[in-house]
């Protein structure tokens, strides 16, 4: 019983790490959501996504009298996200 138990909390685990883990290391690249993280929008942040995301620059803009901020992939400049506030 306690191995059947522990086979399913192990279980349970890599499944939700599975799921969650690239978003949750991309969180740390750039302030991004777990649906702006999903870039082929089929519901999971894969490995690539994830790294995509997390290889991140930023850089600050004018529009206006507001000032932007642009979360951008260091791979190939593309913009991710862009927050004015």
């Amino acid at each position: 019983m306690r191995t059947l138990l522990i086979a399913i909390v192990t279980m349970s685990v890599l499944a939700i790490g599975a799921r969650f883990g690239p978003y949750l290391l991309a969180r740390i690249g750039a302030p991004v959501t777990y649906t702006e993280a999903d870039r082929d929008h089929d519901g999971w942040v894969s490995f690539a996504e994830g790294s995509y995301i997390f290889d991140a620059g930023h850089r600050s803009f004018q529009v206006g009298p507001e000032t932007c901020t642009e979360y951008f992939a260091l791979k190939d400049g593309l913009p991710i996200k862009r927050v004015c506030r």
